[in-house]
């Protein structure tokens, strides 16, 4: 989970903001959370100080409430991508092959942008990882 995208409703969104910044963070998203098996642990996470394990918390305790972009129909990070990968075809902008490597490991994924195309065309094709 990335706090820095967020979307949803202003009052479901001030709902979970107003859980986790409660009792100036002294609470169990974010200076309590169970990501951490102890205070040490927590202090060492930056349990209170970074924003990513509150959210990430508030996801765990409350997935009634919580969607993640698995398919990035709302977010897509194109870190890794380059110019070549992008292709302008008529008025809309689609991406193809990326390999990415981390690790000590490749994976390579073939997509296709927009996504109204990729439903017929199996969108997401990952090759075996390799060490």
């Amino acid at each position: 989970l990335n706090s820095g995208c967020i979307a949803g409703y202003a009052g479901a969104l001030k709902r979970a903001t107003a859980r986790i910044i409660a009792n100036d963070f002294d609470n169990k998203y974010a200076l309590r959370t169970r990501l951490g098996l102890s205070k040490k642990e927590r202090h060492l996470m930056l349990a209170g100080r970074d924003d990513q394990i509150a959210w990430h918390t508030y996801a765990m305790e409350h997935p009634e409430e919580v969607a993640l972009d698995y398919r990035a129909e709302l977010f897509l990070s194109i870190l890794g991508f380059g110019l070549p990968q992008f292709k302008l075809r008529g008025t809309e902008v689609w991406a193809c092959r990326l390999t990415v490597q981390c690790a000590s490991r490749t994976a390579t994924a073939h997509r296709m942008w927009p996504r109204s195309s990729c439903k017929s065309r199996n969108s997401v094709n990952r090759t075996d990882r390799k060490s």
